[in-house]
């Protein structure tokens, strides 16, 4: 059992909502970064949410994605996926921050080591579980 977390966050740098999920299954570390940053692209494209910046801490990731490169088969159907969904919101840029920038997934993800299902806060509040 692994886990996801994600926050998003206003221009302000205020908080505006935070997932946890629960994931079954284990892979490398960079795949899990890659199917990590498909799986808030897709949350965030399935509810109507465009945001202006997505971070990862994931470097190599966030270098293969920005450069469009190829070479790595087992990272290609996360990068076209990733690509396809960026692709929705076109003033959105891919950036890479340091882990200790990007705490608060690394906090949510350990967090939902624990969950059964996915669970949302918003401004810090538990608003629900699904």
């Amino acid at each position: 059992m692994t886990g996801f977390g994600m926050a998003l966050f206003n221009n302000k740098g205020d908080m505006l909502l935070s997932v946890a999920t629960p994931w079954t299954g284990t892979h490398l570390a960079l795949l899990m970064e890659a199917h990590a940053l498909t799986y808030a692209l897709s949350w965030c494209h399935q509810r109507n949410i465009q945001p202006d910046l997505i971070v990862s801490d994931c470097k190599v990731l966030v270098d293969y994605i920005c450069s469009e490169a190829s070479h790595h088969l087992l990272l290609n159907k996360f990068a076209k996926d990733i690509t396809n969904f960026l692709s929705y919101i076109p003033n959105a840029k891919l950036i890479h921050i340091s882990r200790e920038q990007n705490e608060m997934a690394h906090t949510l993800a350990k967090f939902a080591l624990g969950l059964v299902h996915e669970v949302y806060w918003k401004d810090h509040n538990f608003i629900c579980n699904l």
